[in-house]
């Protein structure tokens, strides 16, 4: 899935991982959709550091300039 979420604006990601989190919190969710949808957050998890990390790195350029 990371791939499909490539193109995903970054408020996109942090609103999945959002719904992610509230989903996993659910008492009647079993352990098998568990995992998967921990594995789902973790890798937008990744890629949303990334991400920062990337803007990050262009703000300190630009503060260079």
């Amino acid at each position: 899935m990371p791939d499909a979420d490539a193109a995903l604006p970054f408020e996109a990601l942090m609103a999945r991982l959002d719904a992610l989190t509230t989903r996993l919190e659910d008492p009647a969710l079993g352990l098998d959709e568990a995992l998967v949808l921990y594995e789902e957050g973790s890798a937008l998890a990744r890629q949303s550091l990334e991400r920062l990390r990337d803007a990050e790195a262009r703000v300190q350029t630009l503060s260079l300039e």
